[in-house]
C-alpha cells in the first residue's frame, strides 16, 4: 500500500493526554482510519474481506459521509465555500456506499474497475482536504497548524 500523504507527525502524540487532543484531531483520525480501510478494500477487489469488516465499513462510511456533511458548515473560517471539500467528499461517500453494499449482495467482475476507482478517489481526496484543512485553518484550541 502506498500513500500519497503520510499524517503529519505533528498531529498530536499518541500518548498525550485526552484533554489535550480537540475535536479537529480526533477527527482526523477517524478519517485517516476510514482511508486506510477504503485502501485496503480497493486492493482487495474483486474479492471482499468477511462480511463483518465490510458492514463495519460501511457503518464508518456512513457516520463519515454525516459528519463532514456537518461539519461543512461548521468549520471557523469559511464563508460560502468549502476548502475542505467536505461536502463534496460527503456526497462521494453516499454513491461510494450504494455502489459497495450492490457490489457486496451481487458481485460482478464488470463493475471493479469502476468500484476500485471510486474507493480510490474518495480516500485520496478526503486524505488531500485534511491536509489543506490543516494548513489552512490550524485549530485554535490545541494551537496546531500543519503549517507551524
Amino acid at each position: 500500500m502506498t500513500r500519497c500523504m503520510e499524517p503529519c507527525p505533528n498531529l498530536a502524540p499518541r500518548d498525550a493526554p485526552a484533554p489535550r487532543t480537540c475535536a479537529r484531531i480526533a477527527e482526523y483520525r477517524l478519517d485517516m482510519e476510514l482511508c486506510d480501510r477504503l485502501e485496503t478494500l480497493a486492493d482487495r477487489l474483486p474479492g471482499l474481506p468477511d462480511a463483518l469488516w465490510v458492514q463495519q465499513t460501511l457503518e464508518s462510511l456512513t457516520a463519515a459521509a454525516a459528519r463532514w456533511e456537518e461539519g461543512a458548515t461548521a468549520l471557523p473560517g469559511l464563508v460560502g465555500h468549502d476548502p475542505a471539500r467536505r461536502l463534496y467528499d460527503s456526497a462521494q461517500a453516499y454513491d461510494v456506499i450504494e455502489e459497495l453494499q450492490r457490489y457486496w449482495m451481487t458481485p460482478d467482475p464488470a463493475r471493479v474497475g469502476q468500484l476500485s476507482y471510486m474507493l480510490r478517489a474518495l480516500f485520496e481526496g478526503r486524505l488531500r482536504a485534511m491536509m489543506i484543512e490543516r494548513l489552512c485553518l490550524g485549530c485554535s484550541n490545541c494551537a496546531y497548524s500543519a503549517a507551524s
